[in-house]
């Protein structure tokens, strides 16, 4: 029964901070007028995600959807921030990154811990004005 929402920290710590890491990466790229750089990236995500979704699906249902989602997050993650270092020219700011996902692996932490729906919302919102003000 405390099984579940352990799992959904647990995946959520791995995969989801990888989709969170794609976004200043995102914005690094479109600041050095990238998109069809961009648009590469997605592509190859996609194939890769319908790739593992053929794979995973047959034998683990909605688990293997999710594990492939994660993958490709977590792979498309790792193309974007290289991309993006290229082009800083390896001065990537690893420092941010790196305090981007400690804050996130904590504000997870308390989010699932909150029990009350209100306080969670709360939550979510400083989490993303945290986020937004750290890349500031």
């Amino acid at each position: 029964e405390c099984k579940q929402p352990v799992n959904r920290v647990i995946s959520f710590i791995f995969f989801g901070i990888f989709t969170i890491l794609g976004g200043p990466a995102i914005a690094i790229i479109n600041a050095f007028d990238g998109q069809k750089l961009l648009v590469r990236q997605m592509v190859i995500a996609g194939i890769i995600n319908v790739s593992l979704d053929l794979i995973l699906i047959p034998f683990f249902h909605d688990k293997g959807a999710a594990v492939a989602n994660g993958l490709t997050q977590m792979t498309a993650a790792f193309i974007l921030i290289s991309f993006a270092n290229k082009l800083l020219k390896n001065r990537l700011p690893f420092e941010l990154f790196l305090k981007i996902v400690l804050a996130n692996i904590l504000m997870v932490l308390v989010i699932f811990m909150a029990a009350d729906e209100e306080l969670l919302a709360m939550l979510i919102m400083v989490r993303h004005s945290l986020v937004i003000m750290e890349m500031n």
